[in-house]
């Protein structure tokens, strides 16, 4: 089956990101129906849209449309085609829109800027406080714990900044959270492993 580009979207090379942890960021976040690949690249398909099919690489992530296989009717003996007893068919989600959906929750996941419309830019509300708060807790627990170390203590305000910005859009999961921390630019070391990074979250609330 032919794949029909709908989205895609760069991601800068100075950050280093694990598709692996990635893709799991995305099949928590969506119905995901199977992921194939390795640490190179990572390829998934959803339950709806069955037809999306989402490759995650360390450079980039691709959204294709890919057609369904043509399902075979059953006939009867007379070569009548015999009906699906269940009338009532589930709406598929949208391609497209799914793509999007997706590209910006790895933007969120990695920290990227998301291009708003200017009618949601004016109803945005003030920036998270608590999410600030809470980021700084985080950090704060991980140096106490020896579980980080900054490039210079000048680092830590873009590690808290990152951290907050996830916080803000939702991204609570401890391996998708370590993993943003661990790309950081200023951070030269990072050994919470995701069940430290869990006992550090749930203490920082």
């Amino acid at each position: 089956m032919s794949r029909r580009l709908l989205e895609s979207m760069e991601i800068p090379a100075d950050l280093r990101v694990n598709p692996v942890m990635v893709a799991e960021s995305v099949s928590e976040a969506f119905p995901v129906a199977s992921i194939v690949g390795g640490r190179d690249d990572q390829e998934l398909r959803f339950v709806s849209p069955a037809e999306l099919v989402v490759v995650i690489s360390a450079t980039a992530v691709h959204c294709y449309e890919e057609p369904l296989p043509v399902e075979e009717v059953e006939e009867d003996e007379y070569g009548e085609v015999i009906e699906d007893d269940e009338e009532d068919e589930v709406e598929e989600d949208d391609p497209r829109d799914t793509a999007e959906d997706i590209l910006a929750h790895v933007s969120a996941l990695l920290g990227l800027e998301v291009e708003e419309d200017e009618d949601e830019i004016e109803d945005e509300a003030k920036p998270d406080d608590a999410a600030d708060r809470r980021a700084a807790a985080i950090v704060a627990a991980l140096l106490d714990a020896g579980l980080l170390e900054l490039v210079t203590p000048r680092s830590r305000p873009q590690v808290e900044g990152r951290l907050a910005h996830l916080l803000a859009h939702g991204v609570h999961h401890p391996g998708a959270l370590a993993e943003s921390i661990a790309d950081c630019s200023g951070v030269a070391e990072f050994y919470a492993d995701d069940g430290q990074m869990a006992a550090v979250l749930a203490k920082a609330r």
